[in-house]
């Protein structure tokens, strides 16, 4: 990737970002998937409970497998049974 198309993200990542921070929500960056992975590591505690809603993006980074390596409580929609499902969505409201 070129450098205009790099300064071309980063603006539209900027934008998004400042968006998200208007809506009272966090944000972080990342250049590249390992950076993904570790900013996703310092955010996260041991033993805490947590979910996600399906994302290639976490898949690609890394990041499901680090929710799945049992270092957490993960709410996981991939392995759980569709009878149970409806639980699982109430206990992700409160991860």
């Amino acid at each position: 990737m070129d450098e205009n198309q790099k300064a071309i993200i980063r603006r539209q990542m900027q934008k998004t970002g400042e968006a998200l921070t208007r809506n009272r929500m966090h944000v972080y960056y990342a250049d590249s998937k390992s950076e993904a992975l570790e900013q996703v590591k310092s955010l996260l505690h041991a033993g805490e409970i947590v979910a996600s809603g399906g994302s290639m993006t976490l898949e690609e980074c890394g990041v499901m497998d680090l929710l799945r390596s049992g270092a957490y409580q993960f709410l996981d929609r991939a392995a759980c049974k569709p009878e149970e499902m409806q639980t699982l969505y109430r206990k992700c409201f409160s991860a």
